[in-house]
């Protein structure tokens, strides 16, 4: 992809890159500037979110590229899936990109989902890969909101409960695959006596492709039913 068909699609060419291996920063560089694009490294590191929000606005850059691990060598005290939703607050397109994504999404990345409109895995990435992302997070930020980033008001069964985990099934999703998300998702009116069985309404993205891009809000008690048959039907 050319240096000119890049900036066409995100309006801008400088991209910051936030990574706590610097040899996998310049991996991204590479790939950035072979886009035709300008990477700009935050080598340093970070004190907390708002030191983030504050450097990259003051880097002028139009995008974020962010690792999600960055707490492993004292580069942050956040991950980045934090990083990211922080950055959708504040209207600046970010990617993040994970080595772990499976393990990474069950475990902290979900809860943030939401505000995380790309989520690559690391064999995914790049330079065209990341052009693409970059622009899909800013087409969402303008307002262009694909049909597989839409909440839909669903039923959600949870099937188990561990202390940090909620394992649920999905039926307008899929009814024969589980999700395992954050028990911390559910509000914390509902966490004592959360257990098996329990049936939510809740906010899901149900035409999302893919496990790893299921996000979950609003959660309300479902009314009691009978039998599964109600619960599929």
């Amino acid at each position: 992809m050319g240096s000119a068909v890049a900036e066409a699609l995100l309006g801008f060419t400088a991209i910051g890159i936030v990574d706590d291996d610097s040899s996998e920063a310049d991996v991204y560089k590479y790939q950035i500037e072979d886009s035709g694009l300008t990477p700009v490294l935050f080598g340093s590191g970070f004190a907390s979110l708002d030191d983030l929000i504050g450097k990259v606005t003051s880097a002028r850059v139009g995008a974020v590229v962010c690792d999600h691990r960055l707490r492993v060598r004292d580069y942050a005290p956040f991950n980045g899936a934090e990083a990211v939703a922080s950055l959708f607050d504040r209207g600046i397109p970010a990617v993040l990109i994970s080595r772990y994504t499976r393990i990474d999404v069950d475990k902290d990345i979900r809860p943030y989902r939401r505000k995380i409109p790309v989520l690559l895995s690391k064999d995914e990435v790049d330079s065209e890969s990341l052009v693409v992302a970059l622009a899909k997070c800013k087409s969402e930020l303008d307002g262009a909101v694909p049909t597989s980033r839409r909440p839909r008001r669903t039923l959600v069964r949870i099937d188990e409960v561990s202390q940090d985990l909620a394992v649920a099934f999905v039926p307008a999703w899929n009814p024969n695959e589980a999700i395992r998300f954050p028990r911390l998702i559910i509000p914390d009116r509902y966490q004592s006596t959360l257990k098996s069985d329990d049936r939510f309404f809740a906010s899901v993205n149900v035409d999302a492709e893919k496990a790893d891009d299921l996000f979950f809000d609003n959660f309300e008690p479902a009314p009691t039913v009978t039998s599964e048959d109600d619960i599929f039907s």
